[in-house]
């Protein structure tokens, strides 16, 4: 079964939202990118912004499963 994709998940892939490391926090309104250490210091930020934010986090690859 083929489901399609939502406009929103179209528009955050074409702005090719790849973190490195931390947490990335994008304006979709601007495509204005930001970068941080964590998830409180990327809400402390946007406390008081407007607009259409997308965060993501990267996973650590490190972690082995067991």
């Amino acid at each position: 079964m083929y489901r399609k994709q939502s406009r929103l998940r179209d528009e955050i892939e074409s702005l090719n939202v790849k973190p490195k490391g931390g947490v990335l926090l994008v304006n979709l309104s601007t495509g204005e990118r930001w970068s941080f250490d964590s998830y409180h210091d990327a809400i402390e930020f946007m406390r008081g912004k407007k607009g259409r934010w997308y965060l993501t986090a990267s996973i650590n690859e490190n972690i082995t499963k067991k």
